[in-house]
């Protein structure tokens, strides 16, 4: 039977854009990396995060692979294949089975919250949802400017704003979000062009209207249930096709800043 190296395993949890920006790196750096998701992930840009793997069973994106398992014994098998073990394990179970030596909480909490990760090893935290020093060892800038993708050692990232970055002067035009809670149910896909007022899909009996024109960079999955004001997709004004299939720089930064960080905590 395969056995983890734990001096070299990592766990993620999250697998949407900017924890698998995160992802990427660690793998290009040869460390094994499992990445936890909840049931159904509601990534957006689906074609660049790991997640889409619970979809597709498996899913390659700038030459890395994740792969949708069951089981501890699978996730061996993935890892020794050089690729990204998939669980759905919204509550972190596995921690205690694998015993990573660093845990990086990539959900993107927006806030501080209460809730308490039982692991005793190092967490890196991605976001304004970690202090350093109090619920991680160190945090990650995710807010855009000058200090995107900085590892912080102590105290707190920049808050979180609830205004999307600027796109060719477009911020929260540019995000679709449900009207309600429901099933939402996809007309249009990732890479299609769309005009303003065009259906994008429907939430129950509600249609959802690009707010804008240009591309669809990004949709949750089709089938899966959202809450009212959630985002749901996202359409770039620029309207060029092979940005859905390319890493943000938003997230190879952050990538980055937690490479840094590993790098040091595992010497």
């Amino acid at each position: 039977m395969h056995t983890f190296n734990t001096d070299n395993l990592i766990v993620v949890w999250g697998a949407g854009e900017i924890a698998s920006g995160v992802i990427w790196h660690l793998v290009a750096h040869d460390y094994q990396v499992i990445a936890l998701e909840q049931q159904q992930p509601h990534c957006v840009r689906r074609f660049v995060s790991f997640a889409n793997a619970y979809y597709e069973q498996r899913w390659e994106f700038n030459g890395v692979t994740s792969v949708f398992i069951h089981s501890i014994d699978e996730a061996r098998i993935v890892l020794q294949q050089k690729q990204v073990p998939l669980f759905i394990d919204p509550q972190g179970k596995v921690l205690s089975q694998v015993k990573p030596s660093i845990l990086i909480d990539g959900r993107m909490k927006k806030r501080i919250s209460s809730d308490k990760i039982l692991f005793h090893g190092n967490i890196i935290g991605l976001g304004p949802g970690f202090c350093a020093g109090d619920n991680c060892v160190a945090v990650i800038e995710t807010n855009r400017g000058r200090n995107l993708g900085s590892a912080i050692y102590h105290g707190r990232p920049e808050e979180y704003t609830g205004i999307p970055s600027a796109v060719d002067s477009y911020t929260r035009e540019r995000v679709v979000r449900s009207p309600s809670d429901g099933m939402f149910v996809a007309k249009l896909h990732i890479g299609d062009m769309v005009k303003k007022n065009d259906i994008i899909g429907r939430v129950d009996t509600e249609v959802v209207y690009a707010k804008i024109g240009g591309v669809i960079r990004g949709l949750i999955h089709s089938e899966v249930y959202v809450r009212h004001n959630q985002k749901i997709g996202d359409i770039d004004p620029r309207g060029k096709r092979e940005l859905c299939y390319q890493m943000s720089d938003k997230a190879h930064a952050v990538g980055l800043g937690a490479l840094e960080v590993v790098s040091i905590l595992s010497k």
